[in-house]
């Protein structure tokens, strides 16, 4: 499956050619502001988290009581939980140290050229990867570049607090406004290593696909670039349709 990353031509995208590393973003980094953003039910979370004692255990050793002293503030530190689903300070805890690669299946996508790859001045480099779906060993989620595609709705997910499966990993990161179906993106989450930059297997990049208005100091630069690395990689410019308004990459 080929996933595209759409870039300006800076030191930092270089270093994809260059040194294999790739950066996974902060949610607070990114474009739209409902980007992992959803609803709690207050209620059953609280009903689940008390059928859970460990969770329970587990926010006591947080915050270094003593079991006496956990049972003691069992209903105060039931209060606390409550008042940080409210608050949205509980969601902040479990999102915060997740690191997302934003890639998408559309290389020639005009409004996505003009935002993330400098108007057109930029690239798209396409990787060949295989759907994280097919497999079990996510260990090596970021060297081999293992996501999901993101899943279009009108309406906010809404879930259960401490819940663990992957349909809530789902409903928190793949999950997006409708308005954003245009840009058919696949997430890369670093769910370990957290937001950072991260290396990956170079082997992935299959093409550099140069934009249209690209000077011809900077594509001469990435056909070097590209040469350094010893790998079969294409470099093809991108072409603008004569008869529709259509970017070509092919």
């Amino acid at each position: 499956m080929k996933v595209y990353k759409y870039l300006p031509l800076t030191d930092g995208s270089k270093c994809i050619l260059t040194d294999g590393t790739m950066k996974f973003s902060h949610h607070s980094e990114f474009n739209d502001p409902f980007d992992c953003k959803l609803v709690y039910d207050i209620e059953k979370s609280m009903e689940y988290l008390k059928s859970r004692p460990d969770l329970l255990k587990e926010a006591g050793r947080r915050l270094k009581l003593t079991p006496a002293q956990r049972l003691a503030k069992k209903k105060q530190m039931e209060h606390s939980i409550r008042r940080s689903l409210e608050s949205g300070e509980f969601h902040n805890s479990v999102i915060e140290n997740v690191g997302i690669c934003c890639l998408t299946k559309k290389p020639d996508n005009i409004l996505m050229w003009s935002h993330y790859a400098d108007n057109h001045k930029g690239v798209a480099i396409e990787f060949n990867v295989n759907d994280a779906s097919n497999n079990i060993n996510m260990a090596n989620i970021e060297e081999k570049l293992f996501g999901w595609d993101i899943e279009y709705t009108d309406y906010m997910p809404k879930i259960i607090a401490g819940a663990r499966d992957f349909d809530t990993v789902k409903d928190v990161f793949l999950k997006k406004s409708l308005e954003w179906a245009y840009e058919a993106e696949y997430r890369v989450l670093s769910m370990k290593k957290g937001p950072g930059i991260h290396r990956f297997d170079q082997q992935l990049i299959s093409r550099v696909i140069a934009g249209v208005n690209m000077p011809e100091k900077d594509f001469l630069e990435l056909y070097r670039l590209i040469n350094k690395t010893g790998l079969k990689i294409e470099l093809v410019r991108a072409k603008m349709s004569k008869t529709k308004y259509q970017i070509l990459v092919t």
